[in-house]
């Protein structure tokens, strides 16, 4: 099962803190204690994307209007932003991010998002 990190308070093995919006696949069809109310499962299985009716640029330009909107602590330490945040301001109809699909199509539109935001 692949879940995606939603809360600070994650750890690795090592101890070091796992950064909010990481995919981890966990063994087994449930959730574990120490996850329960820090992640979320993931819709999609592994190794496939989900389908949807929406192109690829209708997901970014949706994306781009949702992060110009965000307040600042929205966003995680990479600069992108949270993908819970973004499901929050999400219409019911319309399919959730994933972390994955965030990243992929986050770079095309970071450097117009930080420029409006900064301008604002």
């Amino acid at each position: 099962m692949k879940i995606e990190i939603t809360q600070k308070g994650v750890y690795d093995a090592k101890g070091q803190e796992i950064e909010v919006g990481t995919e981890m696949d966990i063994k087994g069809d449930t959730v574990p204690a120490w996850l329960v109310n820090k992640g979320r499962v993931l819709a999609e299985a592994k190794g496939k994307a989900a389908v949807t009716n929406t192109s690829g640029a209708e997901r970014q330009a949706r994306l781009k209007e949702i992060a110009m909107g965000l307040a600042d602590g929205d966003f995680i330490a990479s600069g992108a932003p949270d993908v819970a945040k973004v499901n929050e301001l999400l219409n019911e109809d319309e399919t959730a991010f994933t972390a994955a699909e965030r990243d992929q199509v986050w770079p095309g539109i970071a450097a117009d998002v930080i420029a409006a935001r900064k301008a604002a």
